[in-house]
């Protein structure tokens, strides 16, 4: 039998989430009745963004940038100055660029002005339609906090303006070093468990726990948060499973090198425009436990307890990865993942297709979604 190792109450969490979703519809009025700069306006206050009335230039901080917005007799142009290239490593920087420009960005480019890099869109207002703007001010925000540090660690890039940040207190960020360690213990215990029963296909899932539990417990930013994010993109990529390995191997050869001090340098709350995760609905939230717990179903009659069990952790912390979660749907996320732990036999998976049922039930169809 399998114990299944789990840590998985978060110490902190990352959200500055100030949306108000009954604002949402004002937006689409405003679109509809062909009033565009209100629309935009109406956005900000979506956004919980307090600012001028009429202005026709706004500075919207964000992290370590700041974002412009610039509204023209005609059309919209949003800037966001990113970083200073002067004395950076030139060519192998502009070269990640451009390979940024064709994926992952898909709204907005990076460009080169005056020795600075900077995200850039325009767009006539006739084309503003709200959800693609929305979508451009959060490609560019989460981009911004994902590449920041990485263009300044690999190719000397300097930063423009300070980020806003908050930092932990000494204590927590303590327990979130002696945490990072018993995550990466436990994770390094399944390999070798994996590996002795010849269970390797799951050797897959126990990476992307590892990055997915580390995101979730201990919400790091900076250089830690964006290796995370590169090794989930990775492992959710078209590569063989055998480099998926070798990645995953990689990576925590890399997180077991770093120092105490390197990981409390990464632990600190920011100050964000645009709410990096979607809120999410009672409707979305039944919706996707519904759809885990048929692919549990699945697993479970086939006799796949193990299979099962990782589908249950790496569901669940997905959603805590891809949402901003309310403190109800939270709760019974959290549930769920402390009843994965333990023995991993048949009476363990009954017990967690019969506490999602719970949960299902408890969620109602007739709550509106969120924007």
């Amino acid at each position: 039998m399998y114990h299944a190792p789990v840590i998985f109450k978060p110490i902190h969490r990352q959200s500055f989430n100030n949306t108000q979703p009954q604002k949402w519809e004002k937006v689409l009025q405003a679109w509809e009745a062909k009033d565009y700069k209100e629309s935009i306006y109406q956005m900000l206050d979506y956004l919980g963004i307090e600012y001028p009335t009429g202005a026709s230039k706004l500075q919207l901080p964000h992290g370590s940038i700041q974002i412009d917005l610039h509204l023209e007799k005609d059309f919209l142009i949003i800037e966001a100055p990113f970083l200073s290239v002067e004395d950076s490593l030139k060519l192998p920087l502009y070269r990640q660029v451009l390979q940024i420009n064709q994926d992952p960005l898909q709204l907005t480019r990076i460009q080169l002005k005056n020795n600075l890099l900077l995200f850039y869109f325009e767009c006539q207002y006739p084309l503003c339609e709200p959800q693609k703007i929305f979508d451009v001010l959060k490609e560019i925000c989460i981009h911004a906090d994902l590449y920041d540090d990485a263009f300044i660690r690999k190719y000397r890039a300097k930063r423009i303006s300070e980020p806003q940040i908050f930092p932990l207190e000494t204590e927590i960020q303590n327990l979130c070093v002696h945490t990072f360690k018993e995550i990466i213990a436990k994770a390094e215990s399944t390999i070798q468990y994996l590996i002795k029963e010849r269970q390797n296909l799951f050797l897959w899932d126990n990476f992307v726990l590892l990055f997915l539990k580390l995101d979730f417990i201990i919400s790091p930013n900076g250089h830690l948060k964006s290796d995370i994010e590169k090794w989930i993109v990775e492992m959710h990529s078209p590569l063989e499973l055998s480099e998926k390995i070798n990645i995953g191997n990689k990576a925590i050869q890399s997180l077991n090198r770093l120092s105490d001090e390197q990981i409390k340098e990464d632990l600190y709350q920011i100050h964000t425009f645009v709410p990096l995760k979607e809120l999410i609905s009672k409707k979305v939230f039944k919706n996707h436990l519904t759809q885990i717990q048929s692919q549990i179903q699945r697993e479970f009659q086939k006799g796949e307890f193990l299979a099962a069990y990782f589908t249950t952790q790496y569901q669940l912390l997905m959603m805590t990865y891809q949402y901003d979660l309310d403190e109800k749907s939270m709760n019974s996320i959290l549930a769920l993942l402390e009843s994965s732990s333990g023995t991993v036999n048949e009476s363990k998976i009954q017990t967690i297709l019969q506490l999602i049922q719970e949960e299902v039930d408890h969620f109602s169809n007739s709550t509106k979604d969120y924007h």
